[in-house]
């Protein structure tokens, strides 16, 4: 569609990720899949988190100094508008996208190394194995966003569901 610029309804991201999962299930039938999401995400990533990773990235890119220091300043306004509320990135805006997925990226490159399928879309991770892989690999997911100051639902929440490949 010519009008959507460069915004890609969610819903075909959502649709290659449930082929993906798809997928990964028909492989191997005896297959465990687990759904993990994170706890009121967007308002979870603080600004200094944010900011790191806003950081790190800007240091393994050739931006120019003009748009890191952008970055920083949008940031830094993101925490201004949010600092009655601990100054977290904002839901909604396509820069608080951009952030996320730099927040998310180390849980990314940690999780690509694993013995399991992985897959994130925003702050849903499915993982996709065996009963013990997919066991490693949540405890794994948890310890990593612990570390980060974010947290998932637990075993006992609707929004964490563990079912079989079949």
């Amino acid at each position: 569609d010519l009008c959507s610029g460069i915004f890609e309804h969610y819903m075909i991201g959502l649709q290659r990720r449930h082929d993906v999962i798809s997928s990964l299930c028909r492989r191997d039938g005896d297959s465990t899949v687990q759904f993990i999401d994170i706890k009121k995400f967007y308002p979870s990533v603080s600004c200094a988190l944010a900011l790191g990773a806003w950081k790190r990235a800007c240091s393994n890119s050739d931006l120019p100094s003009s748009m890191v220091l952008l970055g920083e300043r949008l940031i830094s306004d993101h925490g201004e508008q949010t600092s009655s509320a601990g100054g977290h990135i904002l839901t909604g805006p396509m820069f608080s996208h951009l952030l996320a997925n730099l927040v998310m990226r180390s849980v990314d490159d940690a999780m690509g190394e694993a013995d399991v399928g992985y897959l994130r879309y925003v702050d849903d991770i499915t993982l996709v194995g065996t009963k013990a892989q997919v066991s490693r690999a949540a405890d794994k997911v948890r310890g990593i966003l612990d570390s980060m100051g974010l947290t998932v639902h637990d075993e006992s929440s609707e929004k964490t569901i563990n079912i079989t490949a079949a």
